[in-house]
């Protein structure tokens, strides 16, 4: 029996599945030595095309097969025909894309955050090795 945990386990619950469904982004990624030939049909029929990296195309608004009958019936070979659909997480960053509540940056040289000490020092309240004091002896 197959277990899941996690992000997939709620992905694949009824609620997580219509979350996914709702927000995720779907496509097929196609590849083909004929690919602006095949982009140029695709584009008419009414799909949306985007480049997805190593000559590859993202296509949405058109089904793997529906693809697959439309490159056949033009002569124009495939090498890849991949149905792609985000899971849960892909679809969270995807909702959360625009609201940042902390950003990775670099720290000016010589300063720290507040309430912690620079590099090197200890904060009020604590020994040379970062531990607090405690006791009469401090």
């Amino acid at each position: 029996m197959l277990q899941l945990t996690g992000l997939d386990a709620v992905a694949h619950r009824p609620a997580g599945g219509r979350f996914v469904d709702a927000n995720a982004r779907k496509d097929v990624l196609v590849r083909s030595p004929q690919a602006s030939d095949l982009v140029r049909l695709l584009v008419a029929q009414g799909a949306t095309v985007r480049p997805a990296g190593d000559g590859g195309s993202a296509v949405t608004g058109m089904g793997a097969p529906a693809i697959a009958d439309l490159a056949a019936g033009q002569r124009i070979a495939v090498h890849e025909l991949t149905p792609r659909h985000a899971s849960l997480e892909d679809a969270y960053l995807d909702l959360t894309s625009a609201s940042t509540d902390y950003r990775a940056g670099t720290a000016t040289p010589g300063t720290a955050p507040p309430g912690t000490a620079p590099p090197g020092t200890a904060p009020p309240g604590a020994d040379r090795t970062g531990a607090a004091r405690t006791g009469a002896g401090s």
